[in-house]
């Protein structure tokens, strides 16, 4: 991992501490029942590799990265700052690399069109970081030299919103390279910008599909408070920083009440979403730590920003504008409009996918 990311996000903290668990009331009253860990749903087609495609392999990631100047993970057209868009462009360009040049791990910089002017716009977003010309000639320098670009399609766990950090989204990406797991990360983390890292490659199954394979999630949300008006300087990308402490005693009731197999469409930030809205959140923990409260959301899936409107309804709950009995009420409406507001996104971190 990169060291601005470690500096970042301390590996002290990758582990989800003990402390306040809340589950299910059927577990919480000793009932043998437990909650289903997957909703029922409509599986795509496996992966079918025949003929030519059999030489591909189909290479697992875990990635790290700092959201703050994305526009989410997922591709958009015409916008090179997607965390998707960002690992498919170095891929892309390791094939071209390989393909075109036998000797070199760098292609030919003659034919350079679209793929450089999305290296180019690396190196230049770079330059005026740093605000120096011979830094504009180094990050240059870095960026893989353009050929014809290879399709590549990176396939994530989850499609997390513009702002929001990974420590660990899982991914993948069918290759056909002669390339090792070693050789494929230390490329990627070579020509990758400062703020994303590639922690972990690994061959994986030819039907592994990082998303449909996924039966749990982790999610963090931090929140920092101080009475005295100061300012977290180091974390403010990083946190939603309140003004006074909220009652964590409330906030907890109502996350008993949040947690389940519920309808969370009142916790959706798409009002036109036409898909199911029903999910099971197992745990939700709540931790304090001097001015820091984080709390831990698990469930086999989340909605649109599901996790930051639950995140801005127990604020809320906190300052007591909603009690932990009207979190039943919000469910029942299925009403957007009944819950709190969306929690600032810089303060959401998925940290775990589970398989």
């Amino acid at each position: 991992m990169c060291s601005r990311l470690a500096e970042c996000f301390p590996t002290s903290l990758w582990k989800i501490p003990t402390g306040v668990l809340i589950r299910g009331k059927e577990q919480i009253s000793g009932d043998s029942r437990k909650f289903p860990t997957t909703v029922p749903r409509q599986e795509p087609a496996e992966y079918s590799f025949t003929g030519e495609d059999m030489a591909k392999k189909n290479f697992k990631m875990v990635v790290s990265y700092d959201g703050t100047r994305y526009y989410g993970w997922e591709h958009q057209p015409g916008n090179d700052m997607t965390i998707q868009g960002k690992l498919e462009s170095v891929l892309s360009q390791m094939l071209v690399a390989e393909k075109g040049s036998q000797g070199s791990d760098l292609p030919s910089a003659s034919g350079a069109g679209k793929s450089m002017s999305a290296a180019q716009e690396t190196a230049t977003a770079k330059a005026t970081a740093t605000g120096t010309a011979k830094q504009s000639a180094a990050a240059a320098e870095k960026q893989p030299a353009a050929g014809v670009a290879q399709p590549v399609t990176v396939i994530g766990a989850g499609r997390t919103d513009a702002g929001v950090h990974a420590r660990a989204m899982t991914c993948n990406v069918i290759l056909d390279t002669d390339r090792t797991e070693a050789e494929v990360q230390q490329y990627m983390n070579r020509y990758l910008p400062d703020d994303i890292s590639v922690n972990e490659v690994k061959l994986a199954a030819d039907r592994f599909h990082a998303r449909f394979k996924a039966i749990g999630k982790t999610y963090r949300y931090t929140l920092w408070y101080a009475e005295d008006g100061s300012k977290p300087v180091f974390d403010r990308k990083y946190v939603w920083a309140l003004r006074d402490k909220p009652d964590v005693g409330a906030m907890r009731a109502a996350a008993e009440k949040l947690v389940g197999m519920h309808d969370y469409k009142s916790f959706c930030g798409n009002s036109h979403l036409k898909k199911p809205t029903v999910r099971v959140v197992d745990t939700i923990r709540i931790e304090e730590s001097g001015n820091y409260i984080r709390i831990y959301f698990h469930g086999n899936g989340f909605l649109q920003n599901m996790v930051r409107i639950m995140t801005g309804t127990l604020v809320e709950t906190g300052y007591h504008r909603f009690s932990p009995e009207d979190m039943e009420t919000i469910l029942e409406a299925r009403d957007r409009k009944k819950a709190g507001p969306t929690a600032p996104a810089a303060g959401l971190c998925m940290m775990k996918v589970d398989y």
